[in-house]
């Protein structure tokens, strides 16, 4: 993603507040809005500094609706995306806007928090402990001191982000449904989102927003150095879309850019009409308005689906196991519309493509030269039988848990060496690291294939 500087100039100040309790049970969470104004230092508009939360020092962006509103007032916590700030995301999606229509808006920056993409802490792969949150306490101790020093309508609390903010406002969204009203999930991941404690969700409205068939990421996080190259959000936004749509306390809508790209779509006006019209606890049934020509997007409040993948079917080969193994990555990944278009390159690197198998199981039947190749492959043939795929990043989490238990016992093995060179740099290793990215142009080692997709 393309990090914005250029915009409006804002008024700077420093500020340094104290950390806010965030350890409340969830009546507790909703009247903190309302807390005492000595919970911490007034932030002012513009940006703000050394503002302490969840162990650490934070800074971000405010913005406040003119004097002219009176009376408590909407809140939108709005998330950034890789390579941005709150200033910058503030002018990118215009969120001036919202401020104009009488809507206080908190953009704070992320510090690099999270432990699957490393900007927000909004990702957990299964089976991964229960740490605290610090990007989750910002979010409830910014609540709180900005609820303390201005009037906020603690029913018209939103949360909006796009991107790497996406991802975090869809985990934001299902761990505090108690004390949001909604927001607006934008090209964000789905995947990996869910709370440990898994519960139905409060009354919220949710949109759900993509910038059409072409919207990808391809990009580097400047801190971390981690990266991602044709990622296409697609089917994550069709995967959340499905779920809030399933919650029974949640108004659900999606809204399709016109092959706009990777945007946080040109309608605030628009998302606004719909959120605010639907304050906490709103239960009858989401009228959408008529969507403006301007915005160049298509809504609507139905779950959204994804047509179903094309089949791939491989036959055999001389070589036992190599029909099973390219069977699993065609199922796995080549089917799978987030793994499969993230990894289009090294599928058909290997012989894979949607519809076609045949260069996977001859390239497989050529490497297979070794004692370790059949023991490998035999691996693989074992564990199909049992190996379920899915949509989504956990959907294709499956074939390279596989990859991982066959390969690791095997460092002889010339089928997992040439599917560790192809896989071991790929856009699936910013998320689940299947092979040290050192030991591509080196021989194959006992510490070349890792089975750390789980933790």
């Amino acid at each position: 993603m393309r990090r914005v500087l250029a915009g409006v100039a804002l008024v700077s100040s420093a500020v340094a507040c104290s950390n806010v309790d965030v350890d409340r049970a969830p009546a507790e969470a909703e009247a903190a809005v309302t807390e005492p104004v000595s919970i911490c230092p007034a932030p002012r508009a513009g940006s703000n500094t050394g503002y302490q939360a969840g162990g650490q020092t934070r800074s971000f962006e405010l913005l406040l609706p003119p004097p002219s509103f009176t009376g408590p007032r909407p809140l939108l916590i709005a998330f950034h995306g890789t390579g941005e700030t709150g200033r910058s995301f503030v002018h990118r999606a215009r969120l001036a806007e919202w401020a104009a229509r009488g809507v206080i808006v908190v953009a704070p920056d992320a510090v690099g928090n999270g432990s699957v993409w490393p900007v927000w802490d909004g990702m957990h792969l299964p089976g991964a402990p229960a740490l605290p949150n610090a990007d989750l306490a910002l979010v409830d101790s910014l609540r709180a001191c900005v609820g303390a020093h201005f009037s906020v309508d603690a029913a018209r609390v939103y949360a909006g982000g796009h991107s790497a903010g996406g991802i975090f406002t869809n985990h934001v969204l299902r761990m505090r449904s108690d004390v949001f009203a909604g927001g607006v999930v934008a090209s964000g991941v789905f995947d990996f989102t869910e709370p440990v404690a898994r519960s139905a969700l409060g009354a919220m409205t949710v949109i759900v927003t993509w910038g059409g068939d072409n919207d990808g990421f391809g990009g580097w996080d400047p801190v971390t150095g981690v990266g991602a190259s044709g990622f296409t959000f697609v089917e994550q936004a069709a995967m959340a879309s499905q779920y809030f749509a399933r919650e029974p306390n949640v108004a659900q809508a999606w809204c399709r850019g016109d092959d706009l790209g990777h945007v946080w779509l040109p309608m605030n006006g628009w998302l606004m009409d719909v959120l605010l019209a639907r304050p906490k606890g709103t239960s009858s049934a989401l009228a959408l308005p008529p969507v403006p020509a301007s915005a160049g997007s298509t809504c609507a409040s139905s779950a959204f689906a994804l047509p179903a993948p094309v089949a791939t079917t491989c036959a055999p080969v001389a070589q036992a196991g190599c029909k099973e193994m390219c069977q699993l990555f065609a199922d796995c990944a080549v089917a799978n519309k987030s793994v499969g278009t993230a990894l289009a390159g090294e599928l058909d690197a290997i012989g894979l493509a949607p519809g076609s198998c045949g260069g996977c199981t001859a390239r497989c039947d050529a490497h297979a030269t070794t004692p370790d190749d059949d023991a490998v492959l035999a691996c693989f043939a074992a564990r199909s039988k049992a190996t379920t795929c899915g949509p989504g990043l956990a959907g294709g989490l499956p074939v390279f848990d596989d990859f991982a238990a066959c390969c690791n016992p095997h460092p002889g093995s010339q089928v997992c060496a040439d599917l560790c060179a192809t896989f071991g740099d790929s856009t699936l290793s910013a998320f689940v690291p299947i092979c040290p990215r050192t030991t591509r142009s080196g021989p194959p080692t006992a510490a070349l294939f890792e089975s750390g997709l789980r933790p």
